[in-house]
Order: structure tokens, then sequence, then C-alpha cells
């Protein structure tokens, strides 16, 4: 799927540049275009990165499986 994105991507920025593009009247974007977009890019996924593994050293931290610790409790909430 993010193979056919990707694609679908290159296909678009070379059609800009290309002769067809200019008869569909696309226009080609500046090279900064392309340097933020890559950086933007990359910190995109550096942050997702960070929050992924914070969000999984919390889950491990956490008790999933209500164990008999909870079993004896009365009303006591199913674990999430």
């Amino acid at each position: 799927m993010a193979g056919i994105a990707l694609a679908g991507v290159i296909v678009a920025v070379v059609a800009a540049f290309s002769a067809t593009g200019r008869w569909f009247g696309f226009v080609g974007l500046p090279p900064a275009y392309f340097a933020f977009l890559a950086m933007a890019v990359l910190l995109f996924l550096g942050v997702i990165e960070v929050a992924k593994q914070g969000f999984y050293r919390w889950i491990s931290r956490r008790d999933l499986t209500g164990g008999a610790r909870r079993a004896g409790r009365r009303g006591a909430a199913m674990p999430l």
C-alpha cells in the first residue's frame, strides 16, 4: 500500500517537470519545497518513533492480565 502511494507521488512529481505536465498546466515546485518536505517527513518519523517507544514502555508496566489480584475485589473494573 505504501509502495503504491509512493509510486503515485513519484509519477506526479515527474509529470510536473515533463512536457505532459506542462500540457496539463502543472508547475514544477522549487527545490526548497522538496528540502522542507524531506525535513518535515524525517521529523515526523522521529517523533512517531519516540512516541512509539514511550507507549510500549508505558504499556509494558501496566498489569493487563487482571490476574488473581483483581478477581477477589467486588466491583473491580475490567482491565483495558
